[in-house]
C-alpha cells in the first residue's frame, strides 16, 4: 500500500506525493543523519567547489540569485541537480524548517537518490546537459 505524504503549500493549497518522493526523501533525510549532506547554501557551495558534491537539491523555490549560483556552479563542476522540492519539503526532510539547497557528498546515495529523481535531474553528467536560467 502505497503512503501518501499531505504538505500545505504556503498559498493554503494541498500538495500530494506519491511513494517514489516519499521515499526519495526518506532516502535523502536517512542520508542527513549519516552525515552525508552538506546543507546550507555555505556548505553546499564549499562541496561542490572541492569536488565532494555528487548531487545536489536546489528548492524549486530558491530566490532567482541563489537558483542561478548553484545552476551555474553544478554547470561547470558536471553535477546533477534536482528541482522538484519546495523549501519546506527539503527542510523537513533535513530536520530543520526551511532549507534552499542540500549537496550529497557520498555517491552510494546520490546513485540511490539519482535512480529515484530520473526524471527530475538537470544537468550534470548524467544527461550532458545543463538547463539555463
Amino acid at each position: 500500500m502505497d503512503r501518501q505524504l499531505t504538505d500545505k503549500k504556503q498559498d493554503g493549497g494541498i500538495r500530494q506525493s506519491g511513494s517514489i518522493i516519499a521515499k526519495e526523501l526518506q532516502v535523502l533525510g536517512l542520508a542527513v543523519r549519516a552525515r552525508r549532506v552538506a546543507l546550507g547554501s555555505d556548505a553546499a557551495l564549499l562541496s561542490i567547489s572541492r569536488g565532494a558534491a555528487h548531487l545536489v537539491y536546489l528548492a524549486s523555490d530558491a530566490g532567482d540569485n541563489a537558483a542561478k549560483k548553484f545552476r551555474d556552479k553544478c554547470a561547470f563542476y558536471q553535477i546533477p541537480i534536482v528541482t522538484s522540492f519546495t523549501r519546506a519539503e527539503l527542510g523537513r526532510a533535513c530536520g530543520r524548517s526551511q532549507l534552499v539547497v542540500a549537496a550529497v557528498t557520498d555517491p552510494g546515495f546520490a546513485a540511490e537518490l539519482a535512480h529515484d529523481a530520473a526524471g527530475d535531474i538537470s544537468g550534470g553528467v548524467l544527461f550532458d546537459k545543463t538547463s539555463r536560467v
